[in-house]
């Protein structure tokens, strides 16, 4: 981005599936309203989000996407490659935290923004 524009301004939009529980598709945009300002500085860069993503009940699979976009005033905005992963089998065996690695292939590293994510049971 050229200097004069400082942070970028940046919004992200979920989609969780599943085909249990009657085929159920979640979407959130996230924030709720306007946008994060994101640095491209170190420090200056990172969102903790704290939001459900999904909240229900899972048989044996579960896809995630989660994409962004940098809104330009100017220009076409700038999107983000999404993250997408999908889980099957027992969900008990997903629970726990999923974060970057920092290894030759990360599926938790889009390539320009890395995501946290943590799957637990309901409740």
């Amino acid at each position: 981005e050229p200097f004069f524009k400082g942070k970028g301004e940046f919004r992200f939009r979920s989609k969780v599936w599943t085909p249990d529980n009657g085929d159920i598709l979640t979407e959130k945009v996230l924030p709720d309203k306007g946008y994060f300002k994101l640095s491209d500085k170190p420090g200056k860069n990172e969102v903790v989000l704290n939001a459900v993503l999904f909240e229900d009940w899972v048989e044996g699979r579960l896809a995630v996407k989660i994409g962004g976009v940098e809104l330009d005033t100017f220009d076409p905005d700038d999107r983000l490659f999404p993250y997408k992963r999908l889980f099957s089998g027992e969900p008990a065996d997903w629970y726990g935290s999923y974060e970057p690695t920092g290894t030759a292939v990360d599926p938790q590293d889009m390539d320009g923004w890395k995501i946290w994510l943590r799957i637990g049971p309901a409740g």
